[in-house]
């Protein structure tokens, strides 16, 4: 090989002089010449050393590689040339760099073998274990450069090229772009100026520019949870580009403990969505300054040539998953940086980026303190209805859902102990109502509390054992009265009761009172009878009829049906309908846009059944237990145009058979079921 690179140097030497001899070469012609001979032989040269010779070159093209010249014992202490070679060769790998910044630093080497470049001789020494430490009989770097190591030294030194240490590609980050060059590809095909590798990447000669990008970006990071602390874009030109690895270096701006892993569990990268890279806290090295740093490997994080391509990186950091009060906060800030940025191009060649972005600001925060954790609180999907219940008039036992509500926890994981919900009655007071209320979970019964202990309109449920939530799971939960026997002077017909969520005493996962909630639990009014009827909605539709020629005689037609449930005895509805009195069969209103009760204009109405009961003269009977469906129709002929709608109020029964009255009503509730669609009537 030797031979070869001196057979070019004379060819190209013989270049030089062909003006001398031959006028009728061009210049163009002569330079073309040259430049070809200089690319084949510094192919040569990259194939001698095996195609991943790191050559260390400056705008001259000038060496500035090591001498390579390691001749005796290096230790702690000493003051030696020798020793600013030794920090040289040091400072090409990430993993064994003395400093990232400052004395010792790429760039300013000294002669002086202190605590940081024995640390880092210790890293190299651990990192060629097999050749350094494994024939002298050792398991973990002396610090002290001897024989096997230097060797070592001598073994990956290239003093023509500059310095390879083994398989790393890590280059620091006082090198830029311009003065690091690596060869790594080994199988690109050349065609019209582009290359295409088996790597996948595209183009020719890349370079990338880096910004700073703060969307989705936070300062806060919450204890045993991540979030993104630091955001940049990644723009290639001339190339597609693999990031291939990133330094992250965190300084402490506080004044409490500055210890990284008291803080932070990890730290991962992102691009583009998708996790690239991952570091423990605990992996990072500290400095005398006390600054945190590590070179972080990077996989399959391609950036795309051009601005349609560029790639958003996030830097992802995890809270402990505890953190002590006294350092927990905004009063604990960091600043997290991420520079040294190394990419290889479609050529094969690996660069080093100079750019920086940071982020000053980043703390953690204790869970309870978090505005990312909380509580949310549902009506649940199966919350009844206000409406009429029927229990028992010979004994109690029965029971009634009086609530359905849903809780679920935020940012955390929750646990607790205690439910709160508030409890209103009319008619009869809760203790005699209602022997007992339990509380309920996915059907188990949670906990009881004796009605007696309603106290200023508020029952408490203490449980046994904590009851647990999952992080942003949801659970249901039941409030179930127990009640008593109904139709005594202390409980009669047509009591009510009304039961809400009111609180709950919930904990993180750290044991801390979680003080956010949001939303509510309301429950609706339910109204006790022993036997009556139950009413509810089953359809209605309604039609405008417009008179063009006409407008007064235009009028709204309203169709509602009606399912009637009978309870404790046979019952007879009247077929009679009226807007205001109680001993109607329905009562009804008409309502304009607004919800107010108009009584101007002109009506029709009638009541038919559809299925079920038994016709009985100008009545349906429906015996206990059964259901009719019965149809109500209202045309309405307004005096004035407007929005107009059918209200239907309540239903009204007798017990005393075929004659009479009705002698009771049933509301129609909640009022929104038992109203028509609203219809524009000219006029």
């Amino acid at each position: 090989m030797k031979n070869m690179i001196t057979k070019f140097a004379g060819l190209l030497m013989l270049v030089l002089l062909v003006p001398a001899m031959a006028s009728a070469v061009t210049t163009d012609e002569l330079q073309a010449q040259i430049n070809a001979l200089i690319a084949q032989l510094q192919q040569l040269q990259l194939s001698q050393n095996g195609g991943n010779a790191v050559i260390a070159y400056n705008n001259a093209n000038a060496n500035v590689g090591t001498s390579c010249t390691f001749t005796k014992e290096l230790s702690l202490g000493m003051y030696d040339p020798e020793v600013v070679e030794l920090q040289r060769v040091l400072n090409q790998s990430a993993d064994t760099q003395v400093a990232g910044y400052g004395v010792g630093a790429p760039g300013a080497e000294t002669d002086y073998f202190g605590p940081l470049t024995r640390a880092a001789v210790i890293r190299f020494q651990n990192k060629y274990a097999a050749d350094v430490l494994a024939p002298m009989g050792l398991s973990y770097g002396t610090g002290i450069v001897g024989v096997a190591t230097r060797a070592q030294l001598h073994q990956l030194c290239v003093p023509t090229g500059g310095v390879v240490l083994g398989a790393s590609t890590d280059i620091p980050s006082s090198v830029t772009p311009t003065t690091v060059v690596t060869n790594t590809n080994t199988s690109s095909n050349y065609n019209n100026g582009g290359y295409t590798n088996n790597s996948g990447l595209n183009g020719s000669a890349g370079s990338i520019s880096v910004n700073s990008y703060s969307a989705d970006v936070e300062d806060n990071v919450v204890t045993g949870s991540g979030k993104y602390v630091l955001g940049f874009k990644v723009r290639a030109d001339g190339s597609d580009v693999r990031v291939t690895n990133l330094r992250l270096t965190l300084n402490y701006n506080g004044s409490n403990n500055n210890n990284l892993t008291r803080y932070f569990d990890a730290f991962e990268i992102y691009a583009n969505g998708s996790q690239v890279g991952r570091v423990s806290a605990s992996d990072f090295y500290r400095d005398g300054s006390g600054q945190y740093s590590k070179a972080v490997a990077l996989d399959n994080a391609i950036v795309r040539m051009g601005s349609s391509g560029q790639t958003v990186f996030y830097v992802r950091a995890i809270g402990v998953p505890y953190i002590d009060s006294a350092i927990a906060g905004s009063g604990s800030p960091w600043t997290v940086r991420a520079d040294s940025i190394r990419f290889t191009d479609a050529t094969g060649y690996t660069f080093s980026d100079g750019s920086s972005v940071s982020n000053s600001g980043v703390y953690v925060d204790k869970l309870s303190t978090s505005g990312d954790v909380k509580v949310r609180i549902y009506t649940g999907a199966n919350n009844p209805d206000e409406r009429t219940v029927f229990v028992s008039d010979s004994g109690s036992g029965d029971k009634v859902t009086m609530l359905e509500f849903r809780l679920k926890p935020e940012g955390t994981r929750t646990q607790f102990d205690q439910v709160r919900v508030n409890v209103s009655s009319s008619g009869a007071a809760i203790a005699n109502q209602a022997s007992e209320f339990q509380l309920l979970r996915d059907g188990n019964v949670l906990a009881t509390a004796d009605a007696t202990a309603v106290s200023g309109g508020v029952l408490t449920f203490n449980l046994d054992d904590l009851a647990t939530i999952d992080q942003d799971n949801t659970a249901t939960f039941d409030v179930v009265a127990r009640m008593l026997k109904i139709g005594t002077a202390s409980f009669p017909e047509g009591s009510s009761m009304t039961v809400s969520y009111a609180s709950v005493n919930a904990q993180d996962q750290n044991g801390d009172n979680i003080t956010a909630f949001s939303g509510s639990a309301t429950g609706r009014t339910q109204t006790f009878r022993s036997t009556g009827l139950n009413i509810a909605r089953v359809s209605s539709y309604a039609n405008a009829v417009q008179n063009s020629y006409n407008p007064s005689a235009s009028y709204g037609e309203y169709h509602m049906q009606i399912r009637v449930t009978a309870s404790g005895n046979d019952i007879w509805v009247p077929f009679t309908i009226d807007s205001a009195t109680s001993t109607t069969g329905v009562v009804y209103s008409m309502e304009d846009g607004n919800g107010n009760v108009v009584s101007s204009g002109a009506t029709t109405k009638s009541v038919a059944l559809i299925s079920g009961g038994t016709r009985d003269g100008n009545y349906v009977r429906i015996a206990d237990g059964e259901s009719a469906t019965i149809e109500v129709v209202v045309t309405y002929d307004p005096t004035a145009a407007g929005q107009y709608r059918l209200q239907v109020n309540s239903v009204g029964y007798t017990t005393s058979g075929a004659y009479g009255a009705a002698t009771a009503q049933i509301a129609g509730t909640p009022e929104g079921d038992f109203q028509s669609s609203n219809l524009f009537i000219t006029n």
